[in-house]
């Protein structure tokens, strides 16, 4: 398939994205050492106006995002339809980034970075063993997590984060 260019009109963090990191297993000491390339990531794209999606994993370039929709196997799976994800580091298959788009002041290209995870804690361990409920399961506890996220107010720097009391559950619970 060919790779899409969608323009955007802009770029940025979720506010919750620190909070929802930590709830999928990346608490500030693991963040940390992404920030520097995933601030690279965001001056490319709002230099750009635009990101390029990939639909097949041999399409893949560091920067380019993939339609979650699809797996690996390109078989639909309408429960992560509304998230795409592209990887965090260039040289690296994870962490990865969930990216989704939104509307702000009217324009409905905004991109947004709603946390970082990884391939297991996101669609699950490798293999044929995912059931439909298990799929269901864990796609409905991110869109929890990226929804409580959506509503945090940015923290200030010197205050510790807190996190709403489901977020001890591990997504694969």
């Amino acid at each position: 398939m060919p790779i899409i260019k969608k323009r955007i009109s802009g770029v940025d963090l979720r506010s919750g994205f620190h909070l929802t990191s930590q709830a999928l297993g990346y608490p500030p000491g693991k963040q940390a050492p992404l920030m520097a390339d995933i601030a690279a990531l965001i001056a490319k794209w709002r230099n750009d106006l635009e990101v390029e999606i990939y639909t097949e994993n041999y399409e893949f370039q560091y920067g380019w995002i993939k339609s979650s929709r699809f797996n690996a196997a390109g078989e639909e799976s309408e429960h992560y339809a509304t998230y795409f994800h592209t990887r965090a580091k260039p040289n690296a298959n994870d962490p990865l980034l969930i990216i989704s788009f939104d509307s702000v002041a009217g324009q409905y290209d905004f991109m947004f970075i709603e946390t970082i995870t990884d391939h297991k804690m996101y669609f699950g361990p490798p293999g044929a063993g995912k059931t439909k409920a298990h799929v269901e399961r864990r796609s409905f506890d991110l869109k929890r997590r990226i929804e409580n996220g959506k509503r945090a107010k940015p923290q200030a720097s010197s205050q510790s984060p807190e996190v709403d009391k489901d977020d001890d559950i591990p997504p694969n619970e």
